[in-house]
């Protein structure tokens, strides 16, 4: 739906442009890009730089091209009061306070539950992949940060008006889960009452400790028997991979995490998606043979002239690697594959709608094509991912391979290292046994600050805190820079974490509670606290649409951060229920203001707004 922001933005870009057509220039610069937020707000609200662009052109000093386009700015403006040259030749803006006051909050109140929200996807699929963890362990706080920044995703891309579908791609055909099933064939053992994904996890420690060219050899057998579909092997496995997946779906249905289909790569390589994909490569030339050196008898995916080196993507003894079947996957999301997969119902997700699954039998997938791909894959995977996109472009599907993001991140790490599953460093760390810490601990400080609540209360919060806390602890640093997980660092009531945030929003409820307001009169709001929350508010769409079109989910975390901090400067510096009637009743207007906002952003971080902590 916009903001008043975004439209007071758009009134500062149009007049500059129109200001521009009183200068003789050959081009026109795009001022678009120059406006920004300047370094102090004291300066101004928002600033442009297009008088430094045009000095050279024009031959003048940017502060006198600056004075010019001051001069020539429109007189009739609905939001802009003030247009100033600044230093060497900024061009800064103010905006009408008591006009976008006004409009900010009652646009809020208006929309409730739609504030932030966009129509700019028009209903047009997106297809989000993310998680993709072995089916043959438990989720470790890596795998939760792949998960909880792909469901943001999700979230974000929903918000402004996309048809969003998550995919979960489940690799049944790698070492790690055949090295798992080998264990369970040959040790004879079985999970008892322990959560599966967890028996597996250890089994395949064990083995790899006992591995030598025997079992080796079996292993492979094992991998060749599940990607041919031999009778046995095949169904054994895609029996322990299902109970597997079904043991990390707890993890996943924990932190609030949904899916529409699970995407099973054996299934891709049996639907034939895989030999469709390569012999359109090879037909068009983009794939070749290769019969030279290491590589004789391997094709090939030539990228040369996109300043790339080649891929092989068939080995030697015919079996493709995994970047081969990522490419056959990638034209699927975009429906541009003959071929389909069979799918089944899986089951029913939290939410009570369907979960469905790729199968060998089944009905075809009724598949909308996706505008949108983006695929949560970590920072090793750089390389691989712009080979399947480039072969995208090879392919003449231009649109399609720019409409491909690849949202990469680094490790979570341990202060001793990092996780492994060979070795087993992720034992005491699994997603399951921190969500598990995380109510405990959160629990002992709900206890602290509500002794005289019932447990129920207790139990409710200390969930949501802790669930809060750990999916904020992983999507809020910038995605490729490694997190190194501390308990300190994620349950911390006064820092940036997410009991922070929601903290505030309870406090903004508690007030309320506290009051019965009047018919406000928003021209009280004039203290410096309580304007600077206004435009914290105002910004909320505008963040939002800008973190899901960059796939930057943590850019909107950090802004819900900086949405409680400045609240909670209001809160210190402009006292509410003491406040005289008529300035109580505007300020509480901007506390429910706030109240909203916060709670549809932490919403769309799968966060639970609570209204009491």
């Amino acid at each position: 739906m916009g903001s008043v922001w975004f439209r007071f933005r758009q009134e500062v870009v149009r007049g500059l442009e129109k200001a521009l057509q009183g200068f003789e220039l050959k081009e026109r610069p795009e001022v678009e890009t120059m406006v920004q937020d300047p370094p102090d707000p004291k300066l101004g609200d928002l600033s442009c730089t297009v008088a430094f662009s045009l000095a050279k052109p024009l031959k003048k000093a940017p502060r006198a091209i600056a004075e010019e386009i001051t001069a020539l700015f429109p007189s009739k403006r609905h939001y802009v009061a003030k247009v100033e040259v600044a230093g060497a030749g900024f061009v800064n803006f103010r905006v009408d306070e008591k006009v976008f006051v006004k409009e900010t909050l009652e646009r809020v109140e208006s929309t409730d539950d739609g504030y932030g929200s966009w129509h700019i996807g028009e209903g047009r699929r997106v297809i989000v992949e993310h998680t993709s963890v072995n089916p043959n362990k438990p989720w470790h706080m890596g795998h939760a940060r792949n998960a909880v920044m792909g469901d943001c995703m999700a979230r974000l891309m929903t918000g402004v008006g996309y048809d969003v579908q998550v995919l979960n791609y489940i690799d049944d055909l790698g070492k790690q889960v055949a090295t798992t099933i080998w264990g369970i064939i040959n040790k004879d053992v079985d999970a008892g009452d322990e959560k599966y994904d967890q028996f597996l996890g250890k089994l395949y420690v064990d083995v790899n400790k006992k591995l030598n060219p025997k079992v080796e050899k079996e292993i492979a057998a094992i991998i060749k028997g599940i990607e041919d579909g031999e009778e046995g092997v095949f169904d054994r496995a895609r029996e322990i991979c299902t109970d597997c997946v079904k043991a990390q779906l707890i993890t996943a249905y924990r932190l609030g995490i949904l899916y529409d289909l699970l995407v099973y790569e054996s299934d891709i390589v049996h639907a034939k998606l895989l030999d469709e994909a390569i012999e359109r490569l090879k037909s068009t030339g983009i794939a070749e043979l290769d019969d030279e050196g290491e590589r004789a008898g391997t094709w090939v995916l030539r990228l040369g002239k996109y300043g790339m080196d080649d891929k092989v993507l068939i080995r030697s003894d015919g079996t493709a690697v995994y970047t081969a079947k990522d490419i056959a996957f990638q034209l699927w999301k975009f429906g541009l594959m003959e071929a389909n997969m069979p799918v089944t119902e899986f089951g029913i997700r939290p939410d009570a709608r369907h979960l469905y699954t790729t199968a060998m039998k089944g009905e075809p997938w009724e598949q909308r094509h996706a505008e949108i791909v983006v695929n949560v894959i970590g920072m090793e995977q750089k390389y691989p991912q712009q080979v399947v996109y480039h072969a995208l472009k090879a392919l003449g599907h231009e649109k399609e391979f720019a409409n491909s993001h690849h949202l990469s991140y680094e490790h979570v790490t341990l202060p001793e290292g990092k996780f492994s599953g060979r070795e087993g460093t992720w034992i005491g760390f699994d997603a399951d046994t921190v969500l598990d810490e995380a109510v405990k601990r959160a629990r002992e400080e709900v206890e602290k600050r509500n002794p005289d609540e019932d447990d129920l209360f207790k139990d409710q919060v200390a969930r949501a805190v802790a669930i809060g806390a750990v999916r904020y602890a992983l999507v809020r640093t910038f995605p490729e820079k490694q997190i190194v997980f501390r308990w300190e660092d994620v349950l911390d009531f006064d820092g940036e974490t997410a009991p922070y945030i929601q903290y505030a929003h309870a406090r903004a409820c508690r007030i309320l509670e506290k009051a019965t307001p009047g018919l406000p009169d928003l021209t009280k709001l004039t203290e410096p606290a309580e304007l600077t929350l206004v435009k914290t508010i105002a910004r909320f769409p505008d963040e939002a649409r800008r973190a899901a079109e960059e796939v930057k989910p943590h850019a909107l975390a950090n802004y819900a951060y900086h949405l409680a901090s400045v609240f909670n400067d209001f809160y210190r510096d402009a006292p509410v229920l003491k406040a005289e009637e008529d300035v109580q009743d505007a300020r509480l207007a901007l506390v429910d203001a706030f109240r909203i906002t916060c709670r549809n952003a932490l919403e769309l971080l799968g966060i639970e707004a609570l209204r009491k902590m």
